[in-house]
């Protein structure tokens, strides 16, 4: 899977009848509603790393 689109809605690695793909969609417009990132870095077949970064709150 292209790592471009595992933030665009409805993206998903499962069959057609087993979820949405909105998780990832939903998550980051949720951290960018609070001022923060989200990135992932991965590598097939070994590990994937997914970061949330958000502000302190002041």
């Amino acid at each position: 899977m292209n790592v471009r689109h595992l933030f665009s809605p409805f993206s998903t690695t499962k069959p057609t009848s087993k979820g949405t793909g909105l998780g990832l969609f939903i998550s980051q417009n949720i951290v960018k509603t609070h001022k923060g990132h989200i990135s992932i870095d991965t590598k097939e077949g070994e590990y994937t790393v997914l970061t949330i970064r958000l502000p302190l709150a002041s």
